[in-house]
């Protein structure tokens, strides 16, 4: 039988041996004298020089040998003995804290729940007792309407042999929910005469919300210092616009609009003429990296790609231009059979 709460040890074993000699217990099968060891006896029945309480002799007592069978031998055959094993244990558990944990909360009202998980515990007794103890209150929880912030959480792990050991830990709360933002559409801003337009990322919020922060930061982009953006004519017409939000923890989300740069008194200057075309054989097949210079009121370069396009913008209106092509190498693009008959025909003097 096990006795797990024991004053004087961890817990107690308790044993009951029965030994039965079977020549002359009788008919009846039961224990008609309890013995005494030779503790009680005072006698060394087993001659192994002490006095112990687990060696007996049946039928033995102080009184004698008593035996009430109704045989002519003077035992009962039949011997008991409890045997008690008491454990101790004097180490007190190995206990492996937690390390410090990081918490998210994504509660609206920025609260959340917690529940404080248990640490790893190295420990032989079958009974193993927790308490746990924190700026909540005692238990694991679940704990409700946790805020940010940092708490300390204080172990006692004990055994059931009055052993304990002690460790702590801290749960670091934070928000990790993101704003949510809400962007007005259609915001209009008008080029002055100096063709310039500005705009604050605050302007575009229309009641951007966070569950924690009543201070939301506004910018064009994740950099919270990108708040503020300037537009000139080459912007006039729609933009479109990321509007992002940051609340205090950092935490960050955008939506998009729609910004309407407008000229009204007409302060930008008409579109300035292009100029533009494309190098090709006879045959029409495209040449590239031919340099065309075009000069007269400026002087400006363009390098056809392999389809043999150039072109040259913001000219001024009315001048006059002169467009060169030149190239160099790969002298057989764009000459033809013929071209070269004529070109020999000129060297040998057959045709001048």
């Amino acid at each position: 039988q096990l006795f797990t709460v024991v004053p004087d040890a961890c817990f107690k074993l308790e044993r009951t041996w029965t030994v039965i000699n079977w020549c002359v217990v009788g008919d009846v099968v039961d224990e008609e004298t309890l013995e005494q060891p030779e503790s009680v006896l005072g006698i060394d029945l087993d001659g192994d020089g002490d006095l112990d309480e687990r060696t007996f002799q049946d039928s033995r007592t102080l009184s004698g040998v008593l035996d009430q069978d109704p045989d002519p031998d003077p035992w009962d055959g039949f011997i008991t003995y409890r045997q008690i094993i008491k454990l101790t244990d004097t180490v007190a558990p190995l206990v492996v804290c937690p390390p410090e944990m990081n918490v998210c909360l994504y509660g609206n009202d920025c609260v959340d729940s917690i529940m404080i998980p248990l640490p790893d515990v190295v420990e032989c007794s079958p009974t193993v007792s927790f308490a746990v103890t924190s700026e909540w209150g005692d238990g694991q929880g679940p704990w409700y309407d946790v805020g940010p912030g940092v708490y300390p959480v204080v172990y006692v792990v004990s055994d059931g042999c009055g052993n304990s050991s002690v460790c702590e830990t801290v749960i670091r709360t934070a928000d990790c929910k993101p704003p949510t933002p809400y962007c007005l559409n259609g915001l209009v801003v008008t080029l002055d005469n100096n063709q310039h337009a500005e705009a604050w990322a605050w302007f575009f919020n229309a009641g951007s919300v966070d569950n924690c922060s009543d201070h939301l930061v506004f910018s064009f982009s994740a950099d919270t210092t990108d708040q503020y953006a300037e537009f000139g004519c080459v912007h006039e017409g729609a933009e479109i616009i990321e509007m992002w939000v940051t609340d205090e923890a950092g935490n960050q989300d955008y939506c998009e609009t729609i910004l309407l740069i407008q000229d009204p008194n007409d302060y930008c200057p008409d579109a300035l003429p292009s100029l533009a075309g494309a190098i090709r054989t006879e045959q029409g097949a495209s040449v590239g990296q031919v340099v065309v210079t075009l000069s007269g009121d400026t002087l400006l370069h363009d390098t056809t790609a392999v389809d043999g396009q150039f072109a040259f913008d913001g000219l001024s209106p009315g001048g006059d231009y002169v467009l060169t092509p030149y190239r160099s190498g790969d002298w057989t693009n764009g000459v033809t059979t013929l071209d070269l008959v004529f070109i020999t025909r000129h060297i040998l003097g057959d045709d001048t």
